[in-house]
């Protein structure tokens, strides 16, 4: 995850995408959690940044990416403990 810094665009008003695919979030360090957070948090809303993140279990997810997302695309688990 890089810097709020990394986000900062001289010049007009631009819209980007970034897609977070599988991120190892259980044994991140604070920095990267850190940048994460400040990603969600500030640069999605003042940066213009859309955020994709897909993961493979739910549960793994931050709670704060969690309260902070809008949608939420599910499919059926394979492993029945997610499934309960």
């Amino acid at each position: 995850m890089p810097p709020l810094d990394f986000w900062s665009y001289e010049g007009k008003y631009r819209k980007r995408a970034v897609i977070c695919d599988d991120l190892e979030l259980t044994a991140a360090n604070k920095e990267r959690l850190k940048n994460l957070a400040i990603m969600w948090r500030y640069a999605s809303t003042h940066k213009g940044l859309t955020i994709y993140f897909a993961h493979q279990s739910f549960f793994d997810i931050p709670p704060l990416l969690k309260k902070l997302s809008d949608v939420y695309i599910l499919w059926r688990p394979r492993a029945r403990n997610e499934l309960n």
